[in-house]
């Protein structure tokens, strides 16, 4: 989902491209409960109230269905059933929070330091 271009003589600029939208639920370490699944987006465990995972009626579970997705049933009858999302959007999360302060204080720290290393290489 991220892809990295590095600088180079003919361009110095270093870009970070990111795609993709919502991440699903599967993808954070889910476990099925009684009173829904229990995932970790944004790093914190959360329950999903009226979710699942596997088929068949508690405690005696079946086997994982849509291939170990979270799903909830958006009618009132077994269909139709929708997969769930994590609200984890890769490219938002880049720009925001902890991953921009952090992107910052590197560029703070080591930038300056590498400016000066490539100049000097350069001039004598």
């Amino acid at each position: 989902a991220v892809k990295v271009k590095r600088p180079s003589w003919t361009d110095l600029a270093y870009e970070m491209k990111a795609s993709g939208g919502d991440i699903a639920l599967k993808y954070f370490d889910p476990r099925e409960t009684r009173a829904g699944v229990s995932a970790r987006p944004f790093g914190k465990r959360q329950v999903f109230p009226s979710t699942f995972m596997m088929g068949g009626q508690f405690p005696n579970r079946k086997g994982m269905v849509f291939n170990g997705h979270v799903v909830k049933r958006v009618g009132g009858s077994r269909f139709p059933i929708e997969i769930q999302k994590s609200g984890v959007i890769i490219p938002n999360e880049m720009v925001t929070g902890a991953t921009a302060d952090a992107f910052q204080r590197v560029v703070r720290e080591n930038l300056p330091r590498r400016v000066e290393h490539e100049l000097g290489r350069l001039l004598p």
